[in-house]
């Protein structure tokens, strides 16, 4: 997204954020977004125990 989009985004509430400077295809930032939740679902589920 341009500077622009992404400033208008955030003053309409949306928020920001990245996977730092990497550019993923979409079907792997998919795939990465997955296991990144995977992983706090499965940390927080043993904070639990």
């Amino acid at each position: 997204f341009s500077e622009a989009e992404v400033t208008l985004a955030s003053t309409k509430g949306f928020n920001v954020i990245t996977f730092g400077d990497n550019i993923l295809r979409s079907e792997t930032a998919a795939i990465y977004a997955l296991s990144v939740l995977h992983h706090y679902q499965k940390g927080a589920h043993h904070e639990n125990l």
